[in-house]
């Protein structure tokens, strides 16, 4: 058995693991290629979607609570972060009167205050935990569906590739095409959903 084969195996033996702390820790990119792997028969595709989707779902609750608890004091203090986290706020400030969906989808769409968002949004105590919960479940939900769904056009190509060509190396590179198409697309649906969220309030 080598060294590949190992890995794989002990990927797949825990693949709940990897699927919940991708989530959590980890970000869009990692199930993204997760997904691809499923399609590889690496790891099962509903264990993939349903313990990444509680990844993220659980560390946003970590977030949330740390604003609430006042860390973001403290964080405040770093001249990056202060200036990031006042970037966060007017988001909010801006978005708010759109509704809560709408300042969620923003700050996955912007680079590096997502997390300062959350907190800032756990912070304000005129939003509610259970409100705040429900709507992060559907923006993550919608989210998760659309990553899922690139992982798998992109693993369908990968296959179809190596398949059609009898070449990894060509397959390889189908996948690294995909993973800089799904940066592009990306970026073009949460910008989308946020036009569609903005026409319906």
């Amino acid at each position: 058995m080598d060294a590949l084969q190992l890995l794989t195996q002990l990927l797949n033996a825990h693949s709940y693991l990897v699927a919940f702390f991708s989530g959590a820790l980890l970000g869009e990119e990692t199930i993204f290629v997760l997904t691809i792997l499923a399609t590889q028969g690496v790891f099962p595709l509903w264990i993939i979607f349903t313990f990444s989707y509680l990844g993220v779902i659980t560390m946003d609750v970590v977030w949330f609570y740390l604003g609430r608890a006042g860390i973001f004091k403290l964080l405040k203090r770093f001249r990056r972060i202060n200036e990031a986290y006042k970037r966060a706020g007017n988001i909010i400030d801006k978005y708010s009167s759109r509704g809560i969906k709408r300042v969620l989808l923003v700050s996955k769409s912007v680079y590096g205050i997502a997390i300062l968002t959350l907190m800032h949004l756990g912070a304000s105590k005129k939003l509610s935990f259970k409100k705040y919960l429900v709507n992060n479940m559907i923006v993550t939900l919608i989210w998760m569906i659309f990553i899922v769904s690139m992982g798998l056009l992109a693993g369908a190509g990968y296959t179809i590739a190596t398949i059609i060509f009898k070449s990894v190396q060509i397959g390889v590179s189908v996948i690294i095409l995909s993973s800089l198409a799904f940066i592009v697309i990306a970026k073009w649906f949460k910008n989308w959903l946020m036009k569609r969220q903005e026409l319906s309030n």
